[in-house]
Protein backbone atom coordinates (compact mmCIF):
# COMPACT_ATOMS: atom_id res chain seq x y z
CA UNK A 1 0.00 0.00 0.00
CA UNK A 2 2.73 2.31 0.81
CA UNK A 3 4.23 1.84 -2.45
CA UNK A 4 1.17 2.60 -4.61
CA UNK A 5 0.76 6.02 -2.98
CA UNK A 6 4.07 6.79 -3.46
CA UNK A 7 4.11 5.69 -7.25
CA UNK A 8 0.55 7.85 -7.49
CA UNK A 9 2.76 11.23 -6.48
CA UNK A 10 5.90 10.42 -8.92
CA UNK A 11 2.96 10.05 -11.56
CA UNK A 12 1.67 13.80 -10.77
CA UNK A 13 4.82 15.08 -10.57
CA UNK A 14 5.26 14.13 -14.15
CA UNK A 15 2.29 15.06 -15.23
CA UNK A 16 2.83 19.00 -13.70
CA UNK A 17 5.96 19.10 -15.84
CA UNK A 18 4.92 17.73 -18.98
CA UNK A 19 1.85 20.40 -18.75
CA UNK A 20 4.34 23.35 -17.63
CA UNK A 21 6.91 22.40 -21.18
CA UNK A 22 3.41 22.28 -23.50
CA UNK A 23 2.43 25.72 -22.89
CA UNK A 24 3.78 28.61 -25.05
CA UNK A 25 2.74 31.21 -22.81
CA UNK A 26 5.24 31.95 -19.88
CA UNK A 27 4.36 29.72 -16.79
CA UNK A 28 5.35 30.46 -13.38
CA UNK A 29 7.23 28.48 -10.88
CA UNK A 30 5.83 26.05 -9.65
CA UNK A 31 5.61 25.08 -6.18
CA UNK A 32 6.64 21.75 -5.41
CA UNK A 33 5.78 20.06 -2.02
CA UNK A 34 6.96 17.17 -0.79
CA UNK A 35 4.76 14.79 1.97
CA UNK A 36 6.59 13.44 4.05
CA UNK A 37 3.75 12.26 6.43
CA UNK A 38 1.62 9.33 5.33
CA UNK A 39 -2.17 10.73 5.05
CA UNK A 40 -4.91 8.92 7.06
CA UNK A 41 -6.67 8.51 3.75
CA UNK A 42 -5.19 8.71 0.06
CA UNK A 43 -7.66 8.90 -2.75
CA UNK A 44 -7.74 6.98 -6.08
CA UNK A 45 -4.83 7.78 -8.47
CA UNK A 46 -7.38 10.53 -10.73
CA UNK A 47 -8.37 12.49 -7.67
CA UNK A 48 -4.93 12.93 -6.56
CA UNK A 49 -3.72 14.27 -10.27
CA UNK A 50 -6.79 16.63 -10.83
CA UNK A 51 -6.77 18.23 -7.08
CA UNK A 52 -2.97 19.00 -8.45
CA UNK A 53 -3.73 20.22 -11.82
CA UNK A 54 -6.62 22.56 -10.17
CA UNK A 55 -4.05 24.12 -7.73
CA UNK A 56 -1.14 24.71 -10.18
CA UNK A 57 -4.04 26.50 -12.95
CA UNK A 58 -5.41 29.06 -10.58
CA UNK A 59 -1.62 29.81 -9.23
CA UNK A 60 -0.93 30.60 -13.09
CA UNK A 61 -4.32 32.36 -13.57
CA UNK A 62 -3.05 35.01 -10.88
CA UNK A 63 0.21 35.61 -11.58
CA UNK A 64 -1.05 36.48 -15.51
CA UNK A 65 -3.73 38.81 -13.91
CA UNK A 66 -1.02 40.54 -11.72
CA UNK A 67 1.00 43.49 -13.63
CA UNK A 68 4.40 43.89 -13.05
CA UNK A 69 4.95 47.93 -13.04
CA UNK A 70 7.68 48.14 -10.47
CA UNK A 71 11.58 49.40 -11.98
CA UNK A 72 12.96 47.03 -9.56
CA UNK A 73 11.22 44.01 -7.62
CA UNK A 74 12.38 42.50 -4.63
CA UNK A 75 12.47 38.27 -4.30
CA UNK A 76 9.37 37.15 -2.78
CA UNK A 77 9.48 33.55 -0.46
CA UNK A 78 7.07 31.76 -0.44
CA UNK A 79 6.89 29.77 3.01
CA UNK A 80 5.33 26.50 3.29
CA UNK A 81 4.26 25.26 6.82
CA UNK A 82 3.87 21.33 8.07
CA UNK A 83 6.83 20.43 7.50
CA UNK A 84 6.96 21.48 3.40
CA UNK A 85 9.99 22.50 1.63
CA UNK A 86 10.79 26.49 0.39
CA UNK A 87 10.33 27.64 -2.73
CA UNK A 88 11.70 31.04 -4.27
CA UNK A 89 9.99 33.39 -6.76
CA UNK A 90 12.23 35.60 -9.06
CA UNK A 91 10.03 38.43 -10.82
CA UNK A 92 11.74 40.38 -13.84
CA UNK A 93 13.67 43.63 -13.55
CA UNK A 94 12.90 46.59 -15.99
CA UNK A 95 15.96 47.46 -17.99
CA UNK A 96 14.81 50.96 -19.62
CA UNK A 97 13.26 54.16 -18.10
CA UNK A 98 10.79 56.11 -20.15
CA UNK A 99 10.16 59.78 -20.01
CA UNK A 100 6.67 61.05 -20.02
CA UNK A 101 5.91 63.28 -23.37
CA UNK A 102 4.49 65.92 -21.08
CA UNK A 103 7.68 66.15 -19.06
CA UNK A 104 9.56 66.14 -22.44
CA UNK A 105 7.31 68.96 -24.10
CA UNK A 106 8.03 70.69 -20.52
CA UNK A 107 12.05 70.58 -21.33
CA UNK A 108 11.30 71.93 -24.58
CA UNK A 109 9.68 74.37 -23.85
CA UNK A 110 12.36 76.00 -21.49
CA UNK A 111 13.51 79.49 -23.09
CA UNK A 112 17.40 79.42 -22.29
CA UNK A 113 19.04 82.33 -20.55
CA UNK A 114 20.66 84.76 -22.59
CA UNK A 115 24.65 84.84 -22.88
CA UNK A 116 25.14 88.54 -22.78
CA UNK A 117 23.65 91.39 -21.86
CA UNK A 118 22.05 92.97 -25.38
CA UNK A 119 24.24 96.24 -26.26
CA UNK A 120 22.43 99.96 -26.92
CA UNK A 121 22.34 101.18 -30.09
CA UNK A 122 22.91 104.89 -31.14
CA UNK A 123 20.00 107.11 -32.04
CA UNK A 124 20.37 108.56 -35.28
CA UNK A 125 21.29 111.59 -35.86
CA UNK A 126 19.83 113.88 -38.81
CA UNK A 127 20.80 114.74 -41.98
CA UNK A 128 23.67 117.54 -42.38
CA UNK A 129 23.88 117.24 -38.15
CA UNK A 130 27.61 118.51 -37.38
CA UNK A 131 29.69 116.35 -34.83
CA UNK A 132 31.91 117.84 -32.70
CA UNK A 133 35.17 118.80 -34.14
CA UNK A 134 38.72 117.50 -32.09
CA UNK A 135 42.60 118.53 -32.21
CA UNK A 136 45.24 119.53 -30.57
CA UNK A 137 47.29 122.69 -31.66
CA UNK A 138 49.94 124.98 -30.30
CA UNK A 139 48.90 128.12 -28.39
CA UNK A 140 50.71 131.38 -27.16
CA UNK A 141 49.27 133.04 -24.28
CA UNK A 142 49.61 136.20 -22.51
CA UNK A 143 47.70 137.61 -19.81
CA UNK A 144 47.08 141.75 -19.04
CA UNK A 145 45.52 143.51 -16.62
CA UNK A 146 42.25 143.71 -18.17
CA UNK A 147 41.77 140.20 -20.26
CA UNK A 148 44.54 137.97 -21.82
CA UNK A 149 45.94 137.53 -25.86
CA UNK A 150 45.69 133.94 -27.72
CA UNK A 151 47.60 133.26 -30.85
CA UNK A 152 46.44 130.19 -32.57
CA UNK A 153 49.39 128.98 -34.79
CA UNK A 154 47.63 127.32 -37.52
CA UNK A 155 44.98 129.91 -38.14
CA UNK A 156 47.49 132.67 -37.78
CA UNK A 157 44.85 134.94 -36.05
CA UNK A 158 45.24 136.67 -32.58
CA UNK A 159 42.46 136.54 -30.53
CA UNK A 160 41.65 139.14 -28.11
CA UNK A 161 39.83 138.46 -24.89
CA UNK A 162 38.75 141.82 -23.23
CA UNK A 163 37.44 141.38 -19.59
CA UNK A 164 34.70 143.04 -18.45
CA UNK A 165 35.20 145.65 -15.46
CA UNK A 166 35.94 144.55 -12.66
CA UNK A 167 35.97 141.14 -13.60
CA UNK A 168 38.05 139.98 -16.54
CA UNK A 169 37.31 136.55 -16.39
CA UNK A 170 34.58 137.00 -18.62
CA UNK A 171 33.66 139.60 -21.66
CA UNK A 172 34.15 139.79 -25.20
CA UNK A 173 36.36 138.74 -27.99
CA UNK A 174 37.78 139.50 -31.62
CA UNK A 175 40.01 138.24 -34.02
CA UNK A 176 43.05 139.56 -35.93
CA UNK A 177 45.44 138.32 -38.66
CA UNK A 178 48.49 137.99 -37.30
CA UNK A 179 51.09 140.28 -39.64
CA UNK A 180 54.14 140.25 -37.75
CA UNK A 181 57.26 138.86 -39.81
CA UNK A 182 60.77 138.40 -38.28
CA UNK A 183 63.12 141.06 -38.32
CA UNK A 184 60.04 143.49 -37.65
CA UNK A 185 60.64 146.05 -34.26
CA UNK A 186 59.24 143.57 -31.56
CA UNK A 187 58.48 146.51 -29.32
CA UNK A 188 57.87 150.54 -29.01
CA UNK A 189 60.60 152.55 -26.86
CA UNK A 190 58.40 155.25 -26.47
CA UNK A 191 55.87 152.86 -24.41
CA UNK A 192 57.04 152.43 -20.63
CA UNK A 193 55.01 151.19 -18.57
CA UNK A 194 54.43 152.42 -14.93
CA UNK A 195 56.90 151.79 -11.93
CA UNK A 196 56.07 149.60 -9.19
CA UNK A 197 53.96 146.04 -9.16
CA UNK A 198 50.41 145.35 -10.48
CA UNK A 199 47.59 146.05 -8.56
CA UNK A 200 44.25 143.54 -7.98
CA UNK A 201 46.34 140.53 -9.33
CA UNK A 202 46.78 136.72 -8.14
CA UNK A 203 50.21 136.47 -9.59
CA UNK A 204 52.33 137.93 -6.90
CA UNK A 205 55.16 140.37 -7.74
CA UNK A 206 53.81 140.73 -11.36
CA UNK A 207 56.02 144.06 -13.05
CA UNK A 208 53.48 145.70 -15.74
CA UNK A 209 55.84 145.15 -18.82
CA UNK A 210 54.78 145.85 -22.92
CA UNK A 211 53.80 143.03 -25.32
CA UNK A 212 56.04 141.90 -28.02
CA UNK A 213 56.15 140.49 -31.69
CA UNK A 214 52.32 140.01 -33.11
CA UNK A 215 50.62 140.39 -29.57
CA UNK A 216 52.82 144.24 -29.36
CA UNK A 217 51.96 144.98 -32.93
CA UNK A 218 48.20 144.56 -32.83
CA UNK A 219 48.34 146.22 -28.82
CA UNK A 220 50.14 148.98 -30.17
CA UNK A 221 48.42 149.74 -33.34
CA UNK A 222 44.82 149.44 -31.92
CA UNK A 223 44.46 152.13 -29.06
CA UNK A 224 41.25 150.55 -28.40
CA UNK A 225 42.51 147.33 -27.66
CA UNK A 226 45.95 148.90 -25.70
CA UNK A 227 43.23 150.72 -23.42
CA UNK A 228 40.99 147.70 -23.32
CA UNK A 229 43.77 144.90 -21.85
CA UNK A 230 46.24 147.75 -20.09
CA UNK A 231 49.91 146.23 -19.20
CA UNK A 232 50.82 142.55 -19.53
CA UNK A 233 51.37 141.09 -16.07
CA UNK A 234 52.90 137.65 -17.26
CA UNK A 235 55.35 136.60 -20.43
CA UNK A 236 53.93 135.26 -23.01
CA UNK A 237 53.80 131.55 -22.92
CA UNK A 238 53.52 128.76 -25.90
CA UNK A 239 52.15 125.60 -25.04
CA UNK A 240 49.99 122.99 -26.61
CA UNK A 241 46.48 122.33 -25.77
CA UNK A 242 43.05 120.86 -26.76
CA UNK A 243 40.87 122.53 -29.23
CA UNK A 244 36.94 121.88 -29.86
CA UNK A 245 34.36 123.51 -31.59
CA UNK A 246 30.44 122.44 -31.03
CA UNK A 247 28.57 123.27 -33.66
CA UNK A 248 24.82 124.80 -32.78
CA UNK A 249 21.54 124.65 -34.77
CA UNK A 250 17.98 123.17 -35.20
CA UNK A 251 15.66 121.36 -37.57
CA UNK A 252 13.52 123.36 -40.10
CA UNK A 253 10.20 122.04 -40.97
CA UNK A 254 12.19 119.35 -43.58
CA UNK A 255 14.32 118.11 -41.05
CA UNK A 256 16.89 118.91 -41.83
CA UNK A 257 19.56 120.77 -39.65
CA UNK A 258 20.24 124.50 -39.90
CA UNK A 259 23.99 125.52 -38.78
CA UNK A 260 24.26 128.10 -36.16
CA UNK A 261 26.70 129.53 -34.53
CA UNK A 262 28.20 127.10 -32.03
CA UNK A 263 30.76 127.45 -28.76
CA UNK A 264 34.36 127.08 -28.46
CA UNK A 265 36.39 125.16 -25.82
CA UNK A 266 40.14 126.29 -25.50
CA UNK A 267 42.32 124.93 -22.92
CA UNK A 268 44.79 127.49 -21.11
CA UNK A 269 48.07 127.71 -20.14
CA UNK A 270 46.86 128.54 -16.11
CA UNK A 271 44.71 125.40 -15.85
CA UNK A 272 41.12 126.66 -16.91
CA UNK A 273 38.87 126.00 -19.76
CA UNK A 274 38.25 129.22 -22.02
CA UNK A 275 34.64 128.81 -23.67
CA UNK A 276 34.32 131.16 -26.50
CA UNK A 277 30.87 131.91 -28.39
CA UNK A 278 30.97 133.27 -31.75
CA UNK A 279 28.37 135.72 -33.51
CA UNK A 280 28.27 134.40 -36.65
CA UNK A 281 28.91 130.87 -38.57
CA UNK A 282 32.10 130.49 -40.63
CA UNK A 283 33.20 134.29 -40.55
CA UNK A 284 36.05 135.19 -42.05
CA UNK A 285 38.96 136.26 -38.99
CA UNK A 286 37.79 140.86 -39.67
CA UNK A 287 34.30 139.32 -38.50
CA UNK A 288 35.12 136.92 -36.41
CA UNK A 289 34.10 137.45 -32.40
CA UNK A 290 31.32 136.90 -29.45
CA UNK A 291 31.54 136.50 -25.81
CA UNK A 292 33.92 134.25 -23.39
CA UNK A 293 34.12 133.05 -19.96
CA UNK A 294 36.06 130.68 -18.00
CA UNK A 295 34.34 127.54 -16.75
Amino acid sequence: MKFAWQLMILISVCLVGVTACSSDDPVPPTEIRIITETPDQVGDLESTIAAYQTRDATSAEVSETTPNTALTTAPTTVAQQNNAATATVFAPQATATTVSTATATQLASITPLPTSSPRPTATPLPQGFPTPSRFNLTVAEQLFEGGRMLWLQPLREIWVLTGDAPDPTSGTWECYIDTYIDGQPESAPELNPPDGLVPNTDFLGAVPAQPVRGFGRIWRENPLVRQSLGWAIVPETLHSTRYTYNADGELNDDDEFELEPGTIELGSFFQQILILTEDQVNAPCENKGGTWSIE
